[in-house]
């Protein structure tokens, strides 16, 4: 972000090396509505091909067992909550233990439900 002359770094929570096709999934996916459940697989398609025309190089050919890796972020944020609302490594209080309660509901939801789509996804990739 820019201001004036001067640049700004902001939003860097999730920034790291990841590998490339990972994140053309999670983008692809977040575009087209993956993560509010409703994909439209269109868009998703948009992406993808946008992806391929303007990349050098090709997807890589592991795209079936990167999509599996992909499901990491929500199990480690299941896992954080899992422990918050069990009271491991930490003492919360009951707000925090009924917030994490209802984070790992709504984990389990996303995770079942981005498998689900894994099968067309993966489809969508390799053409």
């Amino acid at each position: 972000m820019w201001q004036e002359d001067k640049a700004f770094i902001i939003d860097w929570e999730a920034s790291g090396y990841i590998n490339p096709t990972i994140e053309l999934i999670q983008v692809a996916w977040y575009w087209s509505g993956g993560d509010i459940e409703s994909i439209d697989y269109n868009k998703f398609e948009i992406v993808i091909n946008s992806y391929k025309q303007n990349y050098k190089g090709n997807i890589d050919k592991n795209v079936d067992i990167l999509i599996n890796a992909d499901v990491y972020g929500g199990l480690a944020w299941l896992d954080y909550n899992l422990k918050r609302s069990l009271r491991i490594e930490n003492k919360y209080d009951n707000e925090e233990i009924k917030l994490a309660e209802n984070e790992v509901i709504q984990s389990l939801k996303e995770i079942k439900y981005n498998i689900s789509q894994f099968d067309k996804m993966i489809e969508i990739m390799k053409k």
